[in-house]
């Protein structure tokens, strides 16, 4: 006859019994499944609160490793992030960025994972310049993305997959 204590070993250790979805009721498991798409929605949209645009930003800058024409100089703390090169903010009073434009200007490294905390981008290009290594994940976390150029750099690796899901 088992027992809820482990006898087999020298300390007893309490364990639970083994609780199955199926036999919690109706009511139990709908306020489960709202708590969990809840959590999901509070996080996705509290992502821009972990790190501020701004910081974001210049994390986007720090994985560039070659600026040949100094396009990104502008890309300071010392001046607000919507003055910025290729930065478009909504007007104000939110001033979020809605779109970023670093084509063309012949920038390699990398694109850094903090792309995904520009939580209102609607549009990205970063278009002809020497960018490389995979697509950070962070992209499917731009759920207002709506045009997005990658073309002529050199990415490797998959594609994202959750990318499909965004409009």
């Amino acid at each position: 006859r088992k027992s809820l204590l482990d006898i087999n070993s020298n300390t007893a250790k309490p364990t639970l019994p083994c609780l199955s979805l199926s036999s919690l009721p109706l009511r139990t498991m709908r306020f489960f499944i709202l708590v969990s798409l809840f959590l999901q929605l509070y996080f996705i949209h509290a992502r821009s609160l972990l790190l501020p645009e701004d910081k974001a930003l210049l994390g986007i800058k720090s994985a560039i490793t070659d600026d040949p024409h100094n396009s990104l100089s502008s890309w300071s703390s010392t001046t607000h992030h919507c003055t910025w090169a290729g930065v478009v903010c909504s007007s104000a009073p939110n001033r979020h960025v809605i779109s970023l434009n670093i084509s063309f200007l012949g920038l390699t490294g990398t694109l850094s994972p903090d792309i995904g905390f520009l939580g209102n981008l609607q549009n990205l290009s970063v278009a002809f310049n020497g960018l490389s290594g995979s697509l950070p994940s962070s992209l499917s976390l731009l759920s207002d993305l709506r045009y997005l150029d990658l073309s002529s750099n050199f990415f490797n690796g998959s594609f994202p997959s959750s990318l499909s899901s965004l409009k």
